[in-house]
């Protein structure tokens, strides 16, 4: 398999009409928060149970055909699970409105605390995961609070 993460949710928004997902965070306080995954849709679509449950099912069918090396390329192992060489979604989808939401939700909060480490600390940084149909790519957009300090000598 040659293709990204990016790549497999860029098919499921193709699909199903989705034009963007954005999961908007901040990281004020000593935990960081992150708003319920957003959905921007190309057409007025009637959402429901009904829709949330294919989309659940492509996602399922599209993670069927993961492999090893993908799994560890894009660091999916926590949300997968592997029987008999195929993989299984293995998220508990618990209030959200489908696995999509959760799966956003936590490799975005994943993603940060992997690579932006102390992300959620003290004013934090905040920002959003931005999954993009007519760009067919995620862009992260990231504010950082930055203090500078200047130094005056004088003499006395």
């Amino acid at each position: 398999m040659t293709c990204t993460f990016t790549d497999i949710i860029i098919a499921i928004m193709k699909k199903h009409k989705i034009k963007s997902i954005e999961v908007e965070f901040n990281g004020e306080g000593d935990s960081g928060c992150f708003e319920y995954p957003r959905f921007n849709y190309c057409d007025s679509i009637k959402q429901g149970q009904e829709y949330f449950k294919a989309v659940d099912d492509d996602l399922k069918k599209l993670v069927a055909t993961f492999d090893d090396d993908f799994v560890e390329a894009n660091n999916l192992s926590d949300y997968v699970e592997k029987q008999d060489d195929k993989y299984l979604l293995d998220i508990k989808k618990g209030n959200y409105d489908s696995s999509l939401h959760k799966f956003l939700y936590d490799f975005s909060r994943d993603y940060l605390e992997n690579n932006y480490g102390g992300w959620e600390d003290n004013e934090g940084s905040s920002g959003k995961f931005v999954w993009d149909l007519e760009k067919e790519n995620c862009t992260l957009h990231r504010q950082v609070p930055v203090t500078e300090y200047e130094e005056f000598e004088e003499n006395i």
